[in-house]
């Protein structure tokens, strides 16, 4: 292998960029032009063929590229060399190279999240009609405004509700009787709420839904038992799509996101051995 100058050197990691106009006409070759591409070096199992060479030559300005044509060994010992400390760092796991470990790390896992993640988040208006037309209420901001009463037992329940005639008492057997302080310091009053379960549900909050205005019922729970009456209920008209959409795009798109990384972070650990070590004993 010829020797390489410094500037050559330096040349040849410049134009690490492929000249994407010539990716494209290569890859647009009939079949058997691959006998047009030969293979000019190995380094290990990386193979550094004639079209890695023309890459970097069709990234020169055009006046350039008429000289450097002629000069395939001097592009050819510069992928070489490149190729050579790449691996050499691999080879080693960047055990003297630490801090370009990080750097790289850092790029592999931002370029891979970019294309197997968000460059594959696609939401359609069909995907936001559907996921509309399933949770209509919760779009569109329909909510209740409820208090309660929390006890022990159903019995319990039954026993105050029988003790409500007028609208002031179940505030005062709220703060009387409510084992649950934070709204019994308000008259039972929780708030407005959202057709929605989440994870720390007491699951009946949907129901609370198809109650009428002033309506009272007793629900059971992990807490007890609750006695709730709904006070408020905000219920607005459908909005035009494009609000729709600005709404449920973003939660589709999480959606998306959530289930693509998931799927990436599946595959890569198929590929690799993972051992946790528990800290050691105090």
């Amino acid at each position: 292998m010829a020797p390489l100058s410094i500037a050559g050197f330096r040349l040849g990691l410049a134009l690490l960029g492929a000249g994407l106009l010539f990716a494209l006409a290569w890859a647009a070759q009939p079949a058997g032009a691959e006998e047009q591409n030969p293979v000019l070096a190995r380094v290990n199992q990386h193979e550094i063929t004639l079209a890695d060479v023309y890459k970097q030559i069709e990234s020169l300005p055009l006046g350039d590229q008429i000289d450097l044509r002629d000069q395939i060994d001097r592009f050819t010992n510069s992928l070489i060399t490149e190729e050579v400390l790449f691996q050499s760092v691999l080879a080693t796991d960047f055990e003297e190279e630490q801090e370009l470990r990080a750097r790289i790390k850092s790029e592999v896992v931002t370029f891979l999240i970019e294309k197997h993640v968000r460059g594959k988040i696609k939401v359609s208006n069909e995907d936001i009609r559907a996921y509309y037309a399933k949770n209509r209420d919760l779009v569109r901001g329909l909510h209740v405004n409820i208090r309660q009463i929390v006890m022990k037992r159903r019995a319990q329940c039954e026993a105050v509700r029988k003790r409500i005639k007028a609208p002031t008492d179940f505030a005062k057997l709220a703060r009387a009787h409510s084992l649950d302080k934070t709204s019994a310091a308000k008259g039972g009053e929780v708030g407005l709420l959202m057709p929605v379960q989440g994870p720390n549900s007491l699951g009946f909050e949907l129901e609370l839904f198809s109650m009428s205005l002033g309506e009272m019922r007793i629900f059971q729970s992990r807490e007890g038992c609750h006695l709730v009456q709904v006070t408020e209920i905000v219920d607005p008209p459908d909005p035009p799509f494009a609000q729709v959409r600005a709404y449920v795009r973003p939660i589709l798109e999480r959606e998306q996101e959530q289930a693509l990384l998931e799927a990436l972070i599946a595959a890569a650990s198929g590929k690799v051995r993972v051992e946790r070590v528990p800290p050691p004993a105090n």
